[in-house]
């Protein structure tokens, strides 16, 4: 399955919200992205419904 999906995530650092990119062949991966306002790392686990929906989970270093 090929899925392609632009998800809104917020960095528990700062509160932003910044939108991925997410293309996946996969239901479930996770990755490292740095914040786009303060850089700090955040990792994100993307999983996906079976309509193709993307739903992200947003951690950071300390969790």
């Amino acid at each position: 399955m090929n899925v392609s999906d632009d998800v809104d995530v917020q960095c528990p650092y700062c509160g932003s919200v910044f939108t991925v990119a997410v293309e996946s062949y996969d239901f479930r991966q996770e990755f490292v992205e740095d914040c786009a306002v303060c850089c700090r790392p955040l990792t994100i686990v993307m999983t996906f419904d079976e309509e193709g929906t993307a739903h992200a989970e947003v951690h950071g270093e300390d969790e």
